[in-house]
């Protein structure tokens, strides 16, 4: 609590134009924002969804600290700081909780916020930190083992104890006679460097350029940027680790902490922007529910604005959309209660509106996107490959022996009542994504063999709803990959169908969007 506390309080004392906007944003008493309810992209209401409440806001009991409000950060940060005193152990060292047993890895997390402080100006208490480094130095030489997680503790440790400024190492002995023990720590990870984690790669790549080292800080790096991958419109990213839940594996903290890396050891490097794209696309397409990384994303971001000259400078757009010129100025200090957008409706709406040209100028990143809402005669066809795709098949499900076998039918072909037709919807997505919603369309002379709703578990978890005239799916976690989704119709009546497209969509984010091409059967007697 203390760490944001402490850095924004910095914030608005070096940049008080944005303390000034801070004062005016709108007041909430939920930990998230409500979502958008009147987007005009989101194809189903909310009240469709199982995600009704959630669009709210998530709520809570405990009590709220607003960020925005600028005396009551100072005052705020002051008490946070008097308990994380009260809450350090005569040896030193912290506990996970006031009164238990000091605890490495919380110590270590306590000594990175005050070092992120310094980052920022503010000043840390000498005498906490020098008694928190003690207890290190005496308990990490019992952590060198070959394992992957107390190799990432060893490599955290490094990474903290030299991360301090010579200002303060000055006041705190324990500092300067941490360094020789990190270069022990180091050269033993270096041996089982095949046993190191991503994040362990960069935070040896930090280690040993402070310490000198800059050929094998170098070498660390690349290792830490070994298997990114680059797409337009997602960025730079990696695949997320396995065990992702651990904090040394948690793929928004990590990402952070190799874009600050490379920010800082290697500042021209041209993926930097790329990777900037991922960590805010992410946020784009679901929550960040971890307070850690997402203070560790937002002090990441914070770097690259100010580096870019983004917190000083605002952005200029312009829309050419057919005959029509709009513009928008947007300061570092202005708040945006929504997106940007520009609508066109109804009779607004002519051949010159297929085409639309968007613009920046600024040090800023933006998102764009151009969505038509329309209804047509005309089978649809399927949305160009891009963040989300979906595509649809339909089989006739044939018996053959004991066994069964699934004959491909194309549009326009024809079955028979009573056969068994499966329908597969293989989903194709290039990032992560929340709170999604496929909707497909159900021919008016067929019917589903599973009637009642429930959750499935294979491949995808989601909440499955058939209805008379279409079947939902309700997927709360939609991660980055290839899936394939399969139920099965029955046709009850003779004649020729047609059917709409599939369409997948976001609730979170809206205009993420995809869909299905349209199709047609025959049904005969």
């Amino acid at each position: 609590r203390y760490v944001p506390l402490a850095v924004v309080h910095r914030v608005y004392e070096r940049h008080p134009a944005i303390a000034a906007a801070a004062a005016k944003l709108p007041k909430r008493s939920t930990l998230t924002p409500a979502w958008e309810k009147d987007d005009p992209k989101r194809l189903v209401d909310l009240m469709e969804t199982p995600w009704l409440e959630l669009s709210r806001g998530r709520k809570t009991s405990l009590p709220i600290v607003d960020l925005f409000d600028t005396d009551l950060v100072a005052r705020q940060k002051e008490d946070a700081l008097a308990k994380l005193k009260a809450a350090q152990n005569p040896d030193g060292g912290f506990p996970w909780f006031a009164g238990g047993r000091s605890d490495p890895y919380i110590t270590l997390l306590v000594l990175a916020g005050f070092s992120e402080t310094q980052h920022y100006g503010v000043e840390a208490p000498a005498q906490l930190v020098g008694r928190a480094v003690r207890y290190e130095l005496g308990e990490l030489p019992r952590r060198l083992k070959p394992d992957q997680g107390e190799l990432s503790l060893i490599l955290y440790a490094a990474y903290v104890l030299t991360s301090f400024p010579e200002a303060l190492s000055a006041k705190v002995p324990e500092l300067a006679g941490a360094r020789t023990l990190v270069k022990a720590w180091l050269d033993y990870a270096d041996v089982h460097a095949d046993a190191m984690t991503q994040l362990g790669k960069a935070c040896a790549a930090w280690a040993y350029r402070r310490l000198g080292e800059k050929a094998r800080s170098e070498r660390y790096l690349d290792r830490a940027m070994d298997g990114a991958r680059e797409e337009e419109g997602v960025g730079v990213y990696w695949q997320p680790e396995k065990l992702s839940w651990l904090w040394y594996n948690d793929s928004v903290e990590t990402h952070a902490f190799v874009l600050r890396t490379l920010q800082n050891l290697r500042p021209k490097d041209p993926r930097i922007p790329g990777l900037v794209q991922w960590l805010v696309f992410s946020r784009k397409g679901t929550e960040w529910k971890s307070t850690k990384a997402s203070a560790a994303a937002v002090f990441t971001l914070l770097d690259f604005m100010k580096a870019r000259g983004a917190l000083d400078k605002g952005d200029a757009f312009a829309v050419d959309w057919g005959s029509q010129h709009e513009s928008a100025t947007v300061g570092p200090e202005d708040w945006l209660a929504t997106p940007l957008r520009w609508t066109r409706r109804a009779g607004e709406i002519g051949p010159d509106a297929a085409r639309v040209k968007i613009s920046k100028k600024g040090p800023g990143l933006a998102f764009v996107s151009a969505t038509h809402v329309y209804t047509t005669e005309t089978p649809a066809e399927e949305s160009a490959p891009g963040l989300l795709r979906v595509h649809r098949l339909f089989f006739k499900r044939v018996k053959e022996g004991e066994d069964y076998r699934l004959k491909p039918l194309k549009s326009g072909e024809a079955v028979r009542v009573g056969d068994q037709v499966e329908v597969q919807l293989r989903i194709e997505a290039k990032s992560q994504f929340e709170y999604m919603h496929l909707k497909d369309p159900k021919a008016a002379g067929f019917e589903a063999e599973t009637l009642t709703s429930g959750w499935v578990w294979d491949q995808l978890g989601r909440y499955e709803e058939p209805r008379d005239s279409l079947t939902n799916f309700f997927v709360s976690w939609l991660p980055h990959g290839e899936y394939v989704l399969r139920y099965r119709l029955r046709p009850t009546v003779a004649g020729r169908f047609r059917i709409g497209a599939a369409t997948l969509q976001s609730m979170y984010a809206p205009e993420f969007a995809a869909n299905s091409a349209g199709f047609e059967l025959a049904v005969e007697e």
